[in-house]
């Protein structure tokens, strides 16, 4: 993986998905991945790439936290990898971006930038799935305010993205260490699901 050449777009793209896929296979690969300073920047800087390898690097950390199913399997997940691996994951990807990871993505979810913003919902989304990950996100200033407001989003993939989220954090270990009226809040919209508009009455329109 050092003597990879990674100058073209092309070629850093595949280099991303050589050590991603390597990192999900075991949580003793994925230390040796980010125990080498030079394969986890070139993996986990987005510095100033384009919306495409931005998107291209969430999306491939997003995998080794919660890897995809294995269809050869019967759909079984592929081999996960421990909490603790994840965690030092999500710190090394904040430490090489110089932003708290939980910081970093509460800022790009609200870029104008399709791809990117998508691809920092799906990250998002894949670390709530891991209880610690969850309480991480959920600790950072502005998060819950910004998941449960329904009108941040208009696309519809941008919508589905953010429900995505919660779903993820409800399905979580950590939902029964969540205070009662982010439960009820969560609850509400996973219940309505990601498209639900509320509906204002005329009254309400015209005072």
């Amino acid at each position: 993986l050092l003597k990879t050449n990674t100058s073209g777009e092309l070629d850093r793209l595949s280099y991303i998905d050589s050590v991603s896929s390597f990192s999900a296979s075991s949580s003793d690969a994925l230390y040796s991945i980010l125990h080498d300073k030079e394969i986890r920047s070139a993996w986990l800087h987005i510095g100033s790439a384009q919306a495409k390898m931005k998107a291209a690097i969430l999306h491939s950390v997003a995998q080794v936290i919660d890897p995809p199913k294995d269809s050869s399997r019967g759909n079984q997940k592929m081999a996960t990898i421990s909490n603790a691996s994840v965690m030092e994951l999500i710190n090394a990807f904040g430490d090489e971006n110089s932003c708290p990871t939980s910081e970093l993505l509460l800022m790009l979810v609200q870029k104008p930038i399709m791809e990117p913003r998508l691809a920092a919902f799906d990250l998002m989304r894949a670390i709530c799935t891991r209880g610690v990950g969850a309480r991480l996100m959920l600790s950072q200033t502005g998060v819950f305010e910004y998941l449960v407001n329904r009108e941040t989003e208009s696309s519809k993939e941008g919508r589905e993205s953010k429900y995505n989220v919660v779903v993820a954090i409800m399905n979580s270990e950590a939902k029964n260490l969540l205070a009662e009226n982010i439960v009820k809040d969560f609850t509400d919209i996973v219940k309505k699901g990601p498209h639900y508009i509320e509906t204002k009455t005329w009254d309400m329109m015209t005072e």
